[in-house]
């Protein structure tokens, strides 16, 4: 805890630069950026003529941290090793560190392996060239290297008996496991660091370790432990006045809420760490918060609220040169244009992400975009495109999780197209990601309600939608409606037209004003539909009406809802045929041959067929 030791320094020699600066190095490490950059403008009010020209680099180097200027920061530091290649290793260890932040993996294991590899030894080189290898987390030999400078880092910590080096280590080999979806070893370091940090008297470790078992313990599904952890977590930050910890410990408390679906409890959990933060004034935190709230609100599909959060977390990391938050940001922004049906505004912003990814190298952020162009893509219903998109977004995944959430998209669109072997495949891929990330269950039941749906298999698919919509699953408004949707096609569809009727016109009216165009589009649909079930063939004929102008741009469902209504009025008869044909023309051909095998594609496409006994093509 370098800040520790050096307020005494700076108590004997307020006016020296370079302490100030270490300082201001500290500062950053535990992510308070406004205290680090009034500390860098003490350190340049100072006698810089005075230093020598190492210094000097020194000094811009980290006033280029200060600013997340890495790769400038990075070329103070070669210029340093250039003028004395023999000299001190922890110019090494600096270069390392400031690679690593600069996306230069490569570069940072070089760097620190000359640190590392020095005499005397330098443990803490050997634990961040470990951290530099797990970045390359589904890499058998990169994570056994990560393993093997780990281990080296703990035998220079022990040799020493440095409680807060071994503190530093464990915590950050839990960070590096915990990526890989290991909770169990990650819980096992998060433990000894708990217990070294309280021999240390560490309080800071202390409870950053605890609100890391927190969220191990909310996504491997114990959302009750996570959320006491979160609770001890928030009570030992504030008695030690540990705010930015605080904030943390809420992150924590809103995660274990959201895994019990409880998305009004999360919300009030975020806003407490922006008013947290906004008392502070630190305004990196209050950015963080509404960063939050915005992948909150548009996981409760809640477009116009996540969009105000993220514009104002942008205004905040772009300029300040927070890379990974900028681009979250500019994720969340075209999301939701795309939620709103703004196809192609949102199709400009993923393009430019994807474009920005490319150049960096950038994984996870390339998983952003194309998860963003695939489901824009969808909701547009070109499904072959959107597949391609998916499809790389599973090869970009950079964590278990998001590969999770990625076989489901690709195991979703299958489905659509008729491929439903495929699609099997990926849902168990989804299965088991679903051990350690339940939140996945409920958007996996949807997708195999819909597939059961389209087979002609009403009873499972109304069992799979029913739990969808226990209430202990907790589905957000969309999601509800979209089981809902499924639910009510299931019954009507069998031996309940009544009951089908209702849960479809409940779907449709929970959608209305829910500010997402391609669900609306298949609640209107399955409204029809149950309508002409019931008898109701002029309500029917309405909702068809009001369907119509938004039809242009989701061709499959135009040429459905031309062949559903042709059963009242024969005249859409035609121009579903041309809907259909259109696919035809625009999709490759082996993708729509399976997508017209779909048992219930099949039977719809046979009523606009002149031939009673003709297939479609």
């Amino acid at each position: 805890m370098r800040a520790k030791w050096m307020q005494p320094l700076m108590t004997l020699a307020p006016t020296f630069c370079l302490a100030h600066a270490r300082l201001a190095e500290a500062w950053l490490s535990l992510e308070a950026p406004e205290t680090a950059t009034r500390e860098m403008v003490l350190a340049l009010s100072g006698n810089t003529a005075a230093l020598s020209g190492a210094d000097r680099l020194q000094l811009s180097a980290v006033g280029h941290l200060t600013t997340r200027e890495y790769p400038a920061a990075v070329t103070d530091y070669e210029r340093l090793v250039e003028a004395a290649p023999s000299a001190n290793p922890d110019v090494y260890l600096d270069l390392g560190t400031t690679c690593l932040l600069a996306g230069r993996r490569d570069q940072a294991v070089l760097a620190y392996r000359k640190a590392a590899e020095s005499r005397p030894p330098r443990p803490a080189a050997w634990m961040w060239l470990g951290m530099a290898y797990a970045r390359a987390a589904r890499d058998p030999a990169e994570i056994s290297k990560s393993e093997e400078a780990f281990e080296k880092a703990a035998e220079g910590y022990r040799f020493k008996s440095n409680l807060e080096g071994m503190t530093s280590l464990a915590y950050h080999r839990a960070l590096a496991v915990g990526r890989l979806g290991d909770f169990a070893a990650s819980n096992k370091y998060l433990q000894q660091t708990v217990e070294t940090a309280r021999l240390a008297q560490n309080a800071y470790f202390e409870i950053a370790a605890k609100t890391q078992m927190s969220l191990n313990a909310s996504n491997a599904g114990d959302a009750e432990l996570g959320e006491r952890l979160a609770r001890e977590a928030l009570e030992a930050s504030q008695a030690n006045q540990l705010e930015m910890l605080s904030i943390n410990s809420f992150l924590g408390l809103a995660t274990a809420r959201l895994h019990k679906r409880d998305f009004q409890g999360a919300e009030k959990y975020y806003q407490d760490a922006l008013a947290l933060a906004r008392r502070n004034n630190s305004l990196r935190w209050v950015a963080q918060a509404e960063l939050w709230l915005a992948i909150l609100h548009d996981q409760m599909r809640l477009p116009d609220e996540a969009s105000r959060e993220a514009s104002q977390a942008l205004a905040y990391f772009r300029p300040q040169h927070w890379e990974q938050e900028t681009l979250r940001s500019l994720a969340l922004l075209g999301r939701a244009e795309s939620t709103r049906g703004h196809y192609d505004a949102a199709r400009e912003s993923f393009t430019q992400l994807l474009a920005v990814a490319d150049a960096n190298h950038d994984q996870r952020s390339r998983y952003l975009a194309e998860e963003g162009l695939g489901s824009t893509l969808s909701n547009q219903e070109n499904y072959p495109q959107a597949l391609d998109h998916y499809q790389k977004m599973r090869t970009a995944s950079p964590s278990p999780e998001q590969a999770g959430y990625a076989a489901l998209r690709c195991g979703r669109t299958l489905a659509v197209l008729g491929d439903y072997g495929g699609a099997s495949r990926m849902f168990a891929e989804v299965d088991l990601a679903a051990e350690n990330f339940p939140a996945l269950r409920l958007y996996l039941a949807l997708a195999r309600a819909e597939v059961c749906l389209s087979q002609a298999r009403f009873s499972e698919a109304g069992k799979l939608a029913r739990q969808g919509l226990a209430p202990d699953q907790r589905p957000n408004a969309i999601t509800g409606a979209n089981l809902k949707r499924v639910l009510g096609l299931a019954l009507l569809r069998s031996s309940s037209k009544a009951q089908g009727r209702q849960e479809c016109e409940q779907a449709l009216s929970s959608l209305e004003n829910a500010g997402d165009p391609a669900a609306l589009v298949a609640a209107r649909l399955a409204a029809i539909e149950a309508r002409i079930e019931t008898g109701q063939s002029a309500s029917a004929l309405a909702l068809f009406a009001q369907l119509a102008a938004s039809l242009n741009s989701y061709p499959e469902s135009a040429w459905r809802a031309m062949a559903i209504v042709s059963r009242l009025d024969p005249q859409y008869r035609d121009r579903g045929l041309e809907g259909l044909r259109g696919l035809e023309r625009r999709w490759p051909s082996d993708l729509y041959r399976a997508y017209t095998l779909r048992p219930d594609i099949k039977q719809l496409a046979w009523r606009l067929l002149p031939k009673s006994n003709a297939n479609p093509k």
